[in-house]
């Protein structure tokens, strides 16, 4: 007896030494002032205001949490705050509902509990409506700037679902110029938020004989709502490998002209003169040239309007030159730049070293000068140059007569 008394005396003092809180005091309200059932659409912010209510009879210092479903996130962040006895207070909560979650109802708890005493707590659950979108977006990805007619080329495009429901869309391609194309998916099933990549392929026309901008456009249709559709446009110069008619001929312009004198110092004369001239390339990629006149005979003293009789030819690539007959010939300051004469010239380049020489010798000028002129160059990194000039000069015996 005394063993069961000494045991209820402890038990006593223990729940005497534990604060005691009145049941009247115990209680914390939350209500929702917006009401329990909130909508909104995909990638929107969700905002909403709970009234909180200290039901005790003393101030208290609570704390928020807020549950939502999995994905979801939280924009406001909680912070303690206190209420006086009976007082009220209005708290908001923000939240942000990702793109990928299906239409349908969810639901939001807000939870209110005191930060000394746990178990005095309170908490609201409300609804929110995810509202159904139905929304499709195309973009081009890649596709090439330049293609040559014949050959075939990619465009690729992507197909984005943003809405919230799953889809199946449909593909279809508008090829300009009704060139050939050829899609490798033309129906998609998209889940909310899901993308995929389409690749068209079209056929040029290699009989084309001028230059054309291709467009292609995809369109991307829901198959149940085939008014939502989104579209992307490629553009492709197709660029032709012939323009005009085929000619088997290698061809370099020439030009003929011919002159005739009919005054010279108040009287008549008769003198003729032929020009012929052309310059051009040896070969389709342009990199052998050709250059050449042939004029005469000289007409100078017979025509007021009577010129030289010239000729000379000229050949070049970018590694070597050749010029043979009339000219201005040079090769460096030190050897007498553009002194004219009639001779032959010649230049090699090697990597970094150049090499040129002429022999030459003046005409209408008296007494004849004959020169011979040699040059080599040799190139050290991008600044630095060695050069070697020769010069020898003659003069010719003038003829008396």
């Amino acid at each position: 007896m005394r063993k069961i008394l000494l045991i209820t005396n402890i038990c006593f003092l223990m729940l005497a030494s534990v604060p005691c809180l009145e049941a009247g005091e115990q209680g914390v309200e939350v209500s929702a002032i917006q009401g329990e059932l909130l909508e909104t659409e995909p990638r929107r912010i969700v905002t909403t205001v709970f009234r909180v209510t200290n039901k005790g009879s003393e101030r208290r210092e609570f704390i928020a949490d807020i549950k939502l479903p999995d994905g979801w996130i939280v924009i406001t962040r909680g912070f303690p705050f206190e209420l006086g006895a009976n007082q009220s207070d209005t708290r908001l909560v923000s939240f942000f509902v990702p793109q990928r979650f299906l239409a349908g109802k969810y639901r939001v708890a807000y939870f209110i509990k005191a930060r000394r005493y746990p178990s005095i707590s309170g908490f609201y659950t409300i609804s929110v409506v995810v509202l159904p979108v139905t929304k499709l977006e195309v973009k081009l990805l890649e596709a090439p700037e330049y293609v040559i007619a014949g050959e075939e080329y990619r465009a690729s495009f992507i197909v984005i679902n943003e809405s919230n429901v799953e889809k199946a869309v449909s593909i279809e391609i508008d090829s300009g110029e009704d060139l050939p194309a050829t899609v490798d998916a033309e129906a998609l099933h998209l889940t909310p938020g899901e993308s995929k990549t389409v690749m068209v392929t079209v056929k040029t026309d290699g009989k084309m004989r001028k230059e054309l901008k291709h467009r292609l456009q995809l369109t991307a249709k829901f198959i149940e709502n085939e008014k939502t559709k989104a579209q992307a446009t490629s553009v492709v110069n197709v660029i032709p490998r012939i323009t005009g008619e085929t000619d088997p001929f290698h061809k370099i312009p020439m030009e003929v002209t011919f002159r005739q004198g009919n005054q010279k110092n108040d009287e008549l004369t008769r003198g003729f003169q032929t020009e012929v001239s052309g310059e051009g390339t040896l070969d389709e990629e342009g990199k052998r040239h050709v250059s050449f006149l042939f004029k005469g005979p000289d007409t100078q003293d017979e025509s007021n309007f009577g010129e030289r009789d010239e000729s000379h030819l000229s050949y070049w690539t970018n590694d070597y030159t050749l010029h043979l007959g009339d000219r201005s010939y040079s090769l460096s300051p030190l050897t007498e730049n553009y002194r004219y004469g009639r001779g032959i010239e010649g230049r090699v380049k090697l990597h970094n070293v150049s090499l040129g020489a002429y022999s030459q010798k003046t005409r209408w000028v008296e007494p004849e000068e004959k020169q011979v002129a040699g040059h080599i160059d040799y190139s050290i990194g991008e600044k630095s140059r060695i050069s070697l000039n020769h010069l020898k000069k003659k003069m010719m015996k003038m003829m008396i007569s």
